[in-house]
Order: C-alpha cells, then sequence, then structure tokens
C-alpha cells in the first residue's frame, strides 16, 4: 500500500502521542491522519499500521504500550482477542436462530475524559513551540468507529451471521456489549466535586446505582474550563494500571406477532391469569392454554395476550372464534413454517377442552396488528343469550316487534359490575339487529343435560328464550339484557314489557378479516 497520503507532520505529531504511552492505532487517529479518505484501508489491518511506522523517516520505531492510555486497550490486540472469543462465545451460547445482527457498543466513561486531556495537552504544546501542529484538523475517528470497523467483519465470520447496518433493514438481533474499566468511577468522581453539575440544568443525571451517565461527563466537559480541568485532572492522562475489559454481553431479539382464532368453551375460566392481591384465583386462563406451548417452542422469555376484545369468565366464545395474537418477547426460536404452526396448533387443542384455536396461526406483521386493534372499535359482534322472563305469563310472547327494529341506538352508563374498575361514563351504542325466539325441541335437552336441575318442560314455553343480537363493538349485552337497573336505555325489558334476566351468554362472532 503507498504511503505517499501521510506526511511528516502527521508522523511527528503520531510519535510524539505515541511517546506519551498511545497505542499505534490511537497515535495515528489521534495525529490528524485520520480525515485522510485512505485510512479507514489501513484500520483492519495492525501490521500495516506497524508497517507505517517502521517506514518511515524516522529512525526509531514506536512501541506498542502495554495498556494504550486513551483506548485503554480496547484497540489493541491482546484485548480485542479475548474479546472476539467471549462475544462469539455468548452468542453460540443464546442459541438465536437469527441470521443477522446489529450490534451496540458502551464504552467507559474514562475514554472520554482521556482523549479531552490528551488534545489538551496537544494544543498547549503547539502553542507554546509555534509548532505547525497546531494548524493540524484533530478530528478523528472515535474509540468505538474504529472498534467496530475491525471487529465485526471477524464476529461475522466466527458466528456466520451477517451484520446488518441500514435501518430501512436492521436486524431483529441485537448483541450489546458493554466494556468497564475500573477505575472509571474516580476518574469522574474527579470531575463532578470540581465542577458545579446543578449548573448544567440536566433531569435525571444520576443514575441508580449512584454514578453517572455518560452524557452529564460528556456535557461537564463540553463546559468545562481548561484551568478547571487541569486543577482535577492529569495533562496528558496518566498511564492506566489496568486495562478495559468486558463487563457483560446481551444478546436480545424484538418481540414476535403470532395471531389466530380462539374458542373458549368453558363459562368458568377467564381470558388472561386473574390475580387479586397477588394471588391467583383461577388454576388457568385462556392465556395460559394457548400460550405457554407456544412460549416453550420458542423459548421466549415471557408473552403477552393482545385479542380483539375480550370475554366474562362466565361467557363462551364459540364458532370461528375470537381473534388475538401473541407478543412473544426476546424469542429465540423464530423460525416456524406452516406445518410447525399446524403441529402446535394440534398440540395445543389436544391439550385441553377449555379452549382451542379455531384457525391456522402465522407471523403477524405491524398491519396486522394495527387491524387488530381498530377492530376493538369498528367491528361489529354477534351474541346469542339465553334469556328467562322473571314474573309468570299467561300467553307466550310475540316477538315480532323487537326483531324488525333496525340500528336501535341506546345509552350505557358503565355496569355497576365494573364500576370498581372503571370510570363512571355514559356511553352511546347501536344495536344493529335483534332476533329473539323460543327454544327449539332439541335446543331444550340439550340445555336440560347441561342444567339438570332447571325444570325446562315447565318454563320454556313462556319464560325461556334465546336472542341473537348484532351489535356495535364495546356493547354491554348482559346490561341491554336485564337493563342495569335503568342504567341502560332503552333494553330489552323495556322493548318486550317484562322483567327479564341473562341464564348464559355465548360470542358467535366477531365481524373483522384475521388473522
Amino acid at each position: 500500500m503507498s504511503l505517499e497520503f501521510i506526511n511528516s507532520i502527521y508522523y511527528e505529531r503520531a510519535k510524539l502521542i505515541n511517546s506519551l504511552g498511545c497505542c499505534l492505532l490511537c497515535s495515528l487517529r489521534l495525529s490528524g491522519i485520520s480525515k485522510n479518505e485512505h485510512f479507514q484501508n489501513l484500520i483492519t489491518n495492525p501490521d500495516t499500521i506497524k508497517n507505517i511506522f517502521e517506514n518511515s523517516e524516522f529512525d526509531e520505531t514506536p512501541e506498542e504500550p502495554k495498556t494504550c492510555i486513551i483506548c485503554l486497550g480496547i484497540l489493541q490486540s491482546k484485548v480485542q482477542n479475548e474479546s472476539l472469543k467471549q462475544i462469539s462465545e455468548a452468542i453460540r451460547l443464546n442459541g438465536y436462530d437469527s441470521q443477522t445482527f446489529t450490534c451496540g457498543l458502551n464504552l467507559p466513561i474514562s475514554i472520554v475524559i482521556r482523549e479531552k486531556s490528551l488534545l489538551m495537552y496537544l494544543t498547549q504544546k503547539s502553542k507554546s513551540s509555534n509548532n505547525p501542529l497546531e494548524d493540524t484538523d484533530a478530528k478523528s475517528y472515535s474509540v468505538k468507529e474504529i472498534w467496530k470497523m475491525q471487529m465485526l467483519p471477524k464476529i461475522e465470520t466466527m458466528t456466520s451471521k451477517q451484520l446488518t447496518t441500514c435501518s430501512l433493514v436492521s436486524s431483529p438481533f441485537t448483541v450489546n456489549i458493554s466494556y468497564t474499566y475500573l477505575n472509571d468511577e474516580i476518574d469522574c468522581e474527579k470531575l463532578i466535586k470540581k465542577y458545579d453539575v446543578n449548573s448544567l440544568k440536566m433531569k435525571n443525571r444520576k443514575l441508580k446505582d449512584g454514578g453517572f451517565s455518560k452524557s452529564t461527563i460528556e456535557k461537564i466537559l463540553s463546559n468545562i474550563t481548561e484551568e478547571v480541568f487541569m486543577d482535577c485532572y492529569s495533562v496528558p492522562p496518566s498511564k492506566p494500571s489496568v486495562h478495559a475489559m468486558i463487563d457483560q454481553i446481551n444478546c436480545s431479539r424484538e418481540s414476535l406477532f403470532i395471531g389466530g382464532r380462539y374458542i373458549k368453551l368453558s363459562r368458568k375460566l377467564s381470558q388472561t391469569p386473574w390475580f387479586v392481591n397477588g394471588e391467583k384465583k383461577m388454576e388457568t386462563s385462556v392465556q395460559d392454554l394457548l400460550c405457554d406451548l407456544i412460549v416453550k417452542y420458542s423459548k421466549a422469555e415471557s408473552c403477552k395476550f393482545l385479542s380483539s376484545g375480550r370475554e366474562d369468565i362466565d361467557v363462551r366464545t364459540i364458532n370461528t372464534g375470537r381473534p388475538f395474537a401473541v407478543e412473544l418477547i426476546n424469542p429465540k426460536i423464530t423460525k416456524l413454517s406452516s406445518e410447525k404452526f399446524e403441529e402446535l396448533v394440534e398440540k395445543i387443542n389436544n391439550s385441553s377442552k377449555l379452549a382451542k384455536i379455531t384457525s391456522n396461526m402465522r407471523i403477524l406483521s405491524p398491519l396486522d396488528l394495527k387491524r387488530l386493534k381498530e377492530g376493538e372499535n369498528i367491528k361489529k359482534k354477534f351474541y346469542r343469550s339465553l334469556c328467562i322472563i322473571k314474573n309468570s305469563l299467561e300467553n307466550p310472547l310475540k316477538f315480532d316487534d323487537i326483531n324488525s327494529i333496525k340500528n336501535l341506538k341506546i345509552t350505557q352508563k358503565t355496569p355497576i359490575r365494573v364500576l370498581h374498575r372503571r370510570p363512571l361514563a355514559s356511553r352511546n351504542r347501536i344495536v344493529h339487529q335483534i332476533r329473539a325466539r323460543y327454544l327449539s325441541p332439541t335446543e331444550i335437552n340439550e340445555i336440560q343435560k347441561r342444567l339438570p336441575n332447571l325444570d325446562l318442560h315447565n318454563l320454556c314455553m313462556k319464560q325461556l328464550f334465546i336472542v341473537d343480537v348484532k351489535t356495535q363493538a364495546g356493547t354491554y349485552i348482559k346490561e341491554f339484557v336485564h337493563g342495569d337497573f335503568r342504567r341502560t336505555k332503552p333494553n330489552l325489558c323495556d322493548l318486550l314489557g317484562v322483567e327479564i334476566d341473562i341464564v348464559a351468554l355465548d360470542v358467535t362472532g366477531i365481524n373483522i378479516d384475521w388473522p
């Protein structure tokens, strides 16, 4: 490689920086050479960097210090080789199936302080010696930028995962690497004790552990005077007794969303786990029955259950079922084929008679999730309720009048049964259609099997009937039937002119294109 683009001014500055205890790479990047377009080609090859000095016009070849006073060893071979082993091993052991990755890097705050100290020293020296170095642009690549240029291609090779850098196609799998330096806190305390931190007017500047954030230190360094800085920190920086080392390697993946439809066949089953004062009130839930196997297969940390509305514990959801989505948090296995989904659905459905999945599951897009959320407000819902007339009747009811109703406007105050957890308000809703009828002989027999203590043969012709209702989302159906002490107006009692209560309720349909 031709070295003509590096002139003696840069060499002189680089050798001076090296003599203070900087590694060869930091010596070059802080000398001003790094503003040249050719410098990036040198970064990934330590031998080339060494050759630059050996082939220079100077007789003495700079030495590589044990631990660089600026990068604290992070850009030096010994630390990098050890780091590469740790990172690749952590990625392998975590077992994420992603073929791509992005990388986050957190470096010790001391690096920022030390670089400020070195540049301050170089400026002072230039001014005192009328040296042409004072006109040299010292802007350079940061330690973080150079680390990524050097290390990320090696991580790609060792893990067989491809780095993604474009935000438009960013990988969902992220590796966050944090380096620590033993004297970080000591270096920061020197500045903080001398500088009036309150003058920065920064919110939440202290971290939970009592330390100070990097942004606070950078804010101090941008405002501190040269005199105050030199009073609390050595210029140039002193040689470190230890090098920086990796403190944490955290691997994580963005949430994966999958969805389908479910039916709930029990009237003693909550949709999600039900806790009161920290105590679980029911043995299981729809969420548990549907999600446990999915979480186990994907090796996710946890999950969140999302659905298009929710049914009460004592309400069934039947027919095509209710649309739902599962957010898998930090899953490791995300390659789910249609065959694997079919296998999971079969296992879930065979594991319980209380709730089952009625559709194919698939991975969801952000647009799918938006449609699920919007469906809560714009969808139409279908219910079937088994109703009982409280007072005795001489003649059966005639349902022709209510069956002809279309788009009935009702007003509902927050039901008494949910006032303890929802604010008092009045809501306008629309009941699009009502279909009331008496039970068929087949239905009488089926209900008698489920409710053996109820004398249906004496009640059914006059007091028991079925109402199918098509309503706007958010309508309280139980309250529409019995009126909730006139808190829903009008209600089915008003429309039929009799006192009615609800025996059982089913959700029979949710009008949304899903999944």
